[in-house]
């Protein structure tokens, strides 16, 4: 732990800490289980990228790396400002994203509901793999128009 001038204690990831309500954990055995945490999120530092597209009466946005926790203000932010300063419909691109939380799914459903309201869509283009597995679990699938790549997004 790192000690700061204004007395405050902050984690490893730069975050304030209560030393009060630190519980104290046992180090791991290498062999050990690892945590769900640990599980789901990929290693290594978080990598997020978007590229916009504007294409006759629509606008995609690339998406390139995680959408969690962390990324998803970005893409709230664009998205946002789609919904607001643009009447073209929207296609979310996620084949380059390895891996996408509640809260990425919650961005998406939102911006769904914001659209449909204007009478404009969504559409997110995602391959097979562990995006489109989540989607499919979570039975969003039809809700956010998803299509793969090679097909072509029905314009109705």
């Amino acid at each position: 732990m790192e000690e700061r001038g204004s007395g405050e204690e902050r984690d490893q990831e730069g975050h304030e800490r209560d030393p009060a309500r630190d519980e104290e954990r046992p180090a791991r055995d290498p062999g050990e289980e690892q945590t769900l945490r640990e599980a789901l999120r990929p290693p290594g530092p978080v990598h997020f990228a978007i590229a916009r597209r504007v294409e006759s009466g629509v606008v995609r946005l690339e998406i390139e790396g995680e959408l969690d926790v962390l990324t998803t203000p970005r893409l709230a932010s664009e998205l946002d400002d789609l919904v607001r300063r643009s009447d073209d419909d929207v296609v979310v691109d996620l084949r380059g994203t390895g891996f996408i939380d509640s809260a990425g799914l919650q961005l998406l459903l939102g911006t769904q509901r914001r659209l449909g309201r204007a009478s404009r869509t969504l559409t997110v283009i995602c391959d097979d793999g562990p995006v489109r597995r989540v989607i499919e679990l979570t039975r969003l699938d039809e809700a956010l128009g998803l299509t793969r790549g090679d097909e072509r997004p029905d314009p109705s």
